[in-house]
Protein backbone atom coordinates (compact mmCIF):
# COMPACT_ATOMS: atom_id res chain seq x y z
CA UNK A 1 0.00 0.00 0.00
CA UNK A 2 3.08 2.31 0.56
CA UNK A 3 4.11 1.95 -3.15
CA UNK A 4 0.91 2.94 -4.20
CA UNK A 5 0.67 5.95 -2.01
CA UNK A 6 4.06 6.92 -3.21
CA UNK A 7 2.94 6.44 -6.54
CA UNK A 8 0.04 8.63 -6.69
CA UNK A 9 1.62 11.21 -4.76
CA UNK A 10 4.69 11.14 -7.04
CA UNK A 11 2.39 11.80 -10.41
CA UNK A 12 -0.91 13.52 -9.46
CA UNK A 13 0.81 16.70 -8.94
CA UNK A 14 3.04 16.20 -12.28
CA UNK A 15 0.07 15.12 -14.02
CA UNK A 16 -2.33 18.45 -13.72
CA UNK A 17 0.90 20.72 -14.02
CA UNK A 18 2.10 19.12 -17.21
CA UNK A 19 -1.48 19.43 -18.57
CA UNK A 20 -1.51 23.18 -17.39
CA UNK A 21 1.57 23.55 -19.48
CA UNK A 22 -0.52 22.54 -22.44
CA UNK A 23 -2.68 26.06 -22.19
CA UNK A 24 -1.03 29.98 -23.19
CA UNK A 25 -1.85 31.93 -20.62
CA UNK A 26 -1.09 34.83 -22.45
CA UNK A 27 -4.10 34.13 -24.96
CA UNK A 28 -7.97 34.98 -23.36
CA UNK A 29 -9.32 31.62 -25.57
CA UNK A 30 -6.64 29.08 -24.27
CA UNK A 31 -6.70 30.89 -20.57
CA UNK A 32 -10.65 29.94 -20.20
CA UNK A 33 -9.53 26.34 -21.46
CA UNK A 34 -7.25 26.08 -19.02
CA UNK A 35 -9.80 26.38 -16.39
CA UNK A 36 -12.12 23.70 -18.22
CA UNK A 37 -9.15 21.65 -18.04
CA UNK A 38 -8.71 21.49 -14.96
CA UNK A 39 -12.91 21.23 -14.20
CA UNK A 40 -12.60 18.01 -16.29
CA UNK A 41 -9.49 16.88 -14.80
CA UNK A 42 -10.70 16.75 -11.26
CA UNK A 43 -14.09 15.40 -12.29
CA UNK A 44 -12.27 12.54 -14.34
CA UNK A 45 -9.77 11.85 -11.22
CA UNK A 46 -13.27 11.44 -9.26
CA UNK A 47 -15.06 9.17 -11.66
CA UNK A 48 -12.34 7.20 -12.03
CA UNK A 49 -11.57 6.81 -8.00
CA UNK A 50 -15.91 6.15 -7.52
CA UNK A 51 -15.95 3.07 -10.39
CA UNK A 52 -12.67 1.66 -8.80
CA UNK A 53 -13.83 1.71 -5.24
CA UNK A 54 -17.44 0.37 -6.21
CA UNK A 55 -17.48 -1.20 -9.72
CA UNK A 56 -14.60 -3.07 -9.81
CA UNK A 57 -14.95 -4.03 -5.87
CA UNK A 58 -18.04 -5.37 -6.69
CA UNK A 59 -16.21 -7.15 -9.65
CA UNK A 60 -13.54 -8.66 -7.56
CA UNK A 61 -15.95 -10.01 -4.96
CA UNK A 62 -18.53 -11.25 -7.13
CA UNK A 63 -16.47 -12.40 -10.63
CA UNK A 64 -13.14 -12.74 -9.08
CA UNK A 65 -10.00 -10.87 -8.41
CA UNK A 66 -8.36 -11.77 -11.71
CA UNK A 67 -11.02 -9.74 -13.58
CA UNK A 68 -10.85 -6.94 -11.23
CA UNK A 69 -7.14 -6.69 -11.82
CA UNK A 70 -7.64 -7.42 -15.54
CA UNK A 71 -9.87 -4.52 -15.58
CA UNK A 72 -7.65 -2.37 -14.50
CA UNK A 73 -4.78 -3.30 -16.38
CA UNK A 74 -6.43 -2.65 -19.83
CA UNK A 75 -7.73 0.36 -18.78
CA UNK A 76 -3.76 1.72 -18.08
CA UNK A 77 -2.89 -0.01 -21.20
CA UNK A 78 -5.82 1.99 -23.16
CA UNK A 79 -4.20 4.75 -21.10
CA UNK A 80 -0.77 4.58 -22.08
CA UNK A 81 -1.48 3.47 -25.70
CA UNK A 82 -3.11 7.11 -26.47
CA UNK A 83 -0.60 9.12 -24.44
CA UNK A 84 2.86 8.31 -26.26
CA UNK A 85 1.21 8.39 -29.98
CA UNK A 86 0.68 11.90 -28.75
CA UNK A 87 3.68 13.62 -27.39
CA UNK A 88 4.80 15.00 -30.14
CA UNK A 89 2.05 17.39 -29.98
CA UNK A 90 2.52 18.21 -26.19
CA UNK A 91 4.47 21.47 -25.14
CA UNK A 92 7.30 20.68 -23.38
CA UNK A 93 8.76 23.91 -21.31
CA UNK A 94 12.31 24.06 -20.21
CA UNK A 95 13.12 23.94 -16.81
CA UNK A 96 13.98 27.54 -15.60
CA UNK A 97 17.21 26.59 -13.31
CA UNK A 98 17.67 24.64 -10.39
CA UNK A 99 14.51 23.28 -8.68
CA UNK A 100 16.62 23.26 -5.24
CA UNK A 101 17.04 27.09 -5.92
CA UNK A 102 13.22 27.67 -5.96
CA UNK A 103 12.53 25.11 -3.12
CA UNK A 104 14.98 27.28 -1.16
CA UNK A 105 13.56 30.81 -2.30
CA UNK A 106 10.41 29.08 -0.66
CA UNK A 107 11.52 28.11 2.67
CA UNK A 108 13.59 31.57 2.41
CA UNK A 109 10.26 33.75 1.53
CA UNK A 110 8.02 31.39 4.46
CA UNK A 111 10.79 32.30 7.29
CA UNK A 112 10.35 35.93 6.50
CA UNK A 113 6.76 35.93 6.40
CA UNK A 114 6.49 33.43 9.71
CA UNK A 115 5.00 36.71 11.58
CA UNK A 116 2.42 37.85 8.82
CA UNK A 117 -0.85 38.37 10.60
CA UNK A 118 -3.41 36.50 8.72
CA UNK A 119 -6.28 38.59 7.78
CA UNK A 120 -9.89 37.89 10.22
CA UNK A 121 -12.02 37.16 6.52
Amino acid sequence: MFRVALGTGGIKPCVSSYGADQFDDADEVEKKHKSSFYNWFYFSINIGALIASSVLVWVQDNVGWGWGFGISAVAMALVVASFFPGTRLYRNQRPGGSPLTRICQVVVASWRKRRVRVPED
